[in-house]
């Protein structure tokens, strides 16, 4: 009898957690780091669908997110342990969301500025959260850090600015890089984070392990729950400037190299038209 029931609910409802599930590409299941495979991407199977029930949008969950994640940031700011314990849980359901909306868009409906809508709601949650973390680290204080020191707000800021700035220089770079390439000056270039053929790449793993996407929802609330936030920001002021330094250093690498191969180039076609004028 219970089967039967449930039975009728799938086919009453034209989306299933069953649906997403076997709509999600293997590349997409395989770049999954092992705590959203486990954990997130199962219970967004049913978040989307409930979505998609209801006529809510790819692009509206992520604007939505905003939402958990900011109250997210608002409540480590508070300085208190429930406080805290309660951001992580906002933080672990921002994740979810976020696995909701990719969801949408491949199984249900890509929308317009969907890049955008993402990329915006997890730069602006970003932003904010480690900045956070480090107010509350000052308010409360944690297993190396005692309250009222400066340097966990320090640690904070930088952190979250470091994450602004990574982000900066790689929309700067692949927005350049791209009017290159459509004016003809650049062969085209394949952007391994977007590559689905890179999966299997351990640089491509390791940013969707180390990141929001993976360990810090879950790193956070572990923390916000043992009362050592300070544990917290010292991984994620480690994670973003360093990541920021080398990303930042790859990038103008890049940029050189691609100048001197644009300028060779153009010198020897200016040098072969000036040999057919002569």
């Amino acid at each position: 009898m219970l089967e039967e029931g449930y039975g009728s609910m799938e086919r009453k409802f034209k989306y299933t957690g069953n649906f997403f599930k076997q709509n999600l590409p293997e590349w997409k299941r395989r770049k999954d780091p092992v705590l959203s495979r486990i954990f997130y991407r199962p219970v967004s199977f049913y978040v989307a669908a409930l979505f998609a029930n209801c006529g809510i949008t790819a692009n509206a969950v992520s604007y939505f997110s905003m939402v958990p994640g900011l109250t997210a940031c608002m409540l480590l700011a508070i300085g208190s342990h429930a406080a805290n314990v309660a951001a992580a849980l906002l933080v672990n359901l921002w994740l979810i969301l976020d696995c909701t909306d990719g969801n949408l868009a491949r199984s249900v409906k890509a929308q317009p500025f969907g890049d955008f809508a993402d990329g915006m709601a997890s730069a602006v949650f970003s932003a904010f959260l480690y900045f956070a973390a480090g107010v509350s680290v000052y308010r409360l204080g944690g297993i190396w850090m005692r309250n009222g020191e400066l340097m966990s707000v320090a640690l904070g800021g930088m952190a979250s600015v470091c994450n602004i700035l990574m982000r900066y220089v790689y929309q700067r770079y692949t927005n350049h890089e791209k009017m290159l390439m459509e004016s003809g000056k650049l062969s085209q270039q394949a952007d391994m984070r977007k590559d689905t053929r890179q999966v299997d790449n351990w640089k491509v793993r390791l940013e969707s392990f180390a990141f929001e996407g993976g360990i810090i929802p879950a790193f956070l609330l572990v923390c916000a729950v043992l009362k050592c936030l300070d544990i917290f920001l010292i991984y994620a002021f480690a994670l973003y400037t360093g990541s920021s330094l080398i990303k930042i250093t790859e990038y103008i690498v890049k940029a050189v190299r691609a100048t001197r191969e644009i300028e060779a180039r153009e010198k020897k076609n200016e040098k072969n038209n000036n040999i057919r004028d002569f």
